[in-house]
């Protein structure tokens, strides 16, 4: 949030929080209260807001990267892609409840991968890429 260039982003990732936990303290509350038979849906929903909140804190940790090296940026914009695109197939699992065809669960296991190794070699690469500091 303290970065001007990226405020939407870290507003927007706190505001899907915030539904996320408002919508778990709802549902945790019709369950404890008995107010009938809860759905899949609803639970769906909760696991969809958790996957998205984790996706822009995953992305606001890479965002605070400060560099100007486009090698790192370069690194760093392909891993944000392929976050949301993680993200999105994640989601859609999710919402389709056991109806998630074979080949998908392909992409899904290559993006948790490739995401894994993005997020591992951005700032790593940052770190070997860095200017010492004059003293």
């Amino acid at each position: 949030m303290d970065h001007p260039h990226y405020r939407g982003l870290g507003q927007v990732g706190i505001m899907i929080s915030m539904l996320g936990g408002l919508w778990a303290f709802m549902t945790n509350m019709a369950l404890m209260s008995n107010l009938g038979e809860f759905g899949g849906g609803a639970i769906q929903l909760r696991f969809s807001f958790l996957v998205i909140a984790i996706a822009f804190a995953h992305s606001a940790l890479l965002l605070r990267i400060n560099t100007a090296n486009t090698t790192v940026k370069s690194v760093r914009y392909l891993t944000l892609s392929i976050i949301a695109t993680f993200t999105v197939v994640l989601v859609s699992n999710i919402m389709a409840l056991g109806n998630f065809p074979h080949q998908a669960w392909r992409l899904f296991i290559v993006l948790a991968i490739l995401n894994v190794l993005g997020t591992l070699a951005t700032p790593l690469l940052h770190a070997a890429t860095k200017e010492p500091k004059a003293s």
